[in-house]
């Protein structure tokens, strides 16, 4: 049942989005949005989820360490493998933040409105690796001192 909602509701998205011609073996779908790529995917684990795989991008090699710790401590939040969190995809070295949405009542325009959210956060991340508030913390310490 899930996994032809899954196939309905990517076909849906595909037709909305006027992505003519898009690979439909349902296997994953391919999307850009709002500047972002996306990865959909139906849960092997879940019959009732679609995984999002957004990607945000390759960490710059001179902050990578403290970029990849500050997710790491973003992660900390995410106490169990369902909650969303960030990975680093192997082959590619880019930071991911990977989401599971509920099929139940799940429309494709919902669906689309869930990752343009994700793309904000993608294109944030690109700009402040979201070290920007340790950033101003620490200038406003140093001020405080003063």
């Amino acid at each position: 049942m899930y996994q032809e909602k899954f196939r309905t509701l990517i076909d849906q998205v595909y037709d909305t989005m006027n992505v003519a011609a898009a690979d439909r073996t349902y296997e994953v779908c391919q999307l850009e949005v709002e500047g972002a790529q996306f990865t959909l995917a139906y849960s092997t684990t879940d019959a009732d989820k679609v995984i999002s795989f957004c990607e945000y991008g390759v960490p710059p090699a001179e902050r990578r360490a403290e970029i990849l710790a500050r997710l790491l401590e973003v992660n900390v939040l995410s106490y169990d493998s369902k909650a969303p969190h960030y990975a680093i995809n192997p082959e590619s070295g880019a930071v991911v933040f990977i989401l599971q949405i509920s099929l139940d009542d799940l429309t494709a325009e919902r669906l689309i409105e869930l990752l343009a959210l994700q793309a904000m956060g993608a294109s944030t991340w690109r700009i402040t690796h979201f070290l920007e508030d340790r950033e101003l913390a620490l200038e406003q310490v140093l001020a405080s001192e003063e």
